[in-house]
């Protein structure tokens, strides 16, 4: 909203700035031409002047201000461009979910289980967690919410979810001034999943808008969320481990974009 109106007043400035001087008004008779030449003087003063009439240096000047003037407004242009798009999935959600995913799973097993689902995240070279999060899956509505606690701060889960393609998006949104400060800005992260039979467990991108550099998950993390019961697999930049659980359901989303479910 600032950046739209910042916007706002430098097209009204260029607008009112970028003007050749007026003639003074020319006035009747002998008045009008005596006062012609102190009003163009002035108006040279007050406005930038591209006219044959200008002189080198207000010509100068002119292209100079109209030069910083365009690449303040290209600035503020390309800041609200990142600002929009800075932390956004490569496609909006409903898209997401709605491409086919037949190569990647083999409809053996239904994911999409409501229930106490505990989750980690993998940040700053270490796991945290794990954590507990409740997750409600709505198979008439292909919806999904929840809410949970992390050692960032209390958050909340909204998405969308598809049973024929197997695709899972959440959005996940800190609840500010809980948790830890330091971390939590109230930001919001994107998850977006799709599920791979072949390794039993949903892959994907997790990303975080962020509205200070300090935001977690400020691009590509690894996140890991899982529900009672078997193994949770993990994969680190060097290595791959299998760590057994107390939980069976399990996700995960890394910075090289994995996501799994066991």
């Amino acid at each position: 909203m600032y950046t739209t109106t910042h916007l706002i007043l430098i097209l009204v400035l260029l607008t009112s700035v970028v003007q050749c001087p007026g003639g003074g008004g020319g006035g009747r008779g002998s008045s009008g031409r005596s006062n012609r030449g102190s009003s163009r003087s002035s108006g040279r003063g007050s406005a930038l002047c591209f006219s044959i009439e200008c002189g080198p240096l207000e010509l100068l000047f002119s292209l100079f201000v109209v030069i910083v003037l365009m690449g303040v407004l290209v600035c503020l242009v390309m800041a609200c461009c990142y600002q929009c798009t800075s932390g956004k999935p490569s496609q909006v959600n409903e898209d997401f979910i709605r491409q086919g995913s037949l190569n990647y799973h083999d409809y053996e097993k239904y994911p999409f289980e409501t229930g106490i689902w505990s989750f980690r995240y993998y940040q700053y070279d270490k796991w945290h967690g794990p954590y507990r999060v409740s997750l409600t899956f709505d198979r008439s509505l292909g919806k999904v919410t929840g809410q949970g606690t992390d050692d960032v701060g209390i958050f909340t889960i909204d998405g969308i979810f598809s049973s024929e393609n197997f695709r899972l998006a959440l959005t996940q949104i800190y609840e500010a001034e809980t948790g830890d400060p330091t971390e939590n800005l109230g930001h919001t992260s994107t998850i977006q999943l799709t599920w791979n039979s072949n390794n039993n467990q949903f892959e994907g991108t997790c990303r975080s808008k962020p509205g200070l550099p300090s935001v977690p998950l400020s691009s590509e993390d690894e996140m890991a969320l899982v529900a009672n019961g078997g193994l949770i697999s993990t994969i680190t930049s060097s290595e791959k481990s299998i760590r057994k659980t107390s939980q069976s359901i399990g996700i995960a989303c890394r910075e090289k974009g994995l996501l799994h479910l066991n």
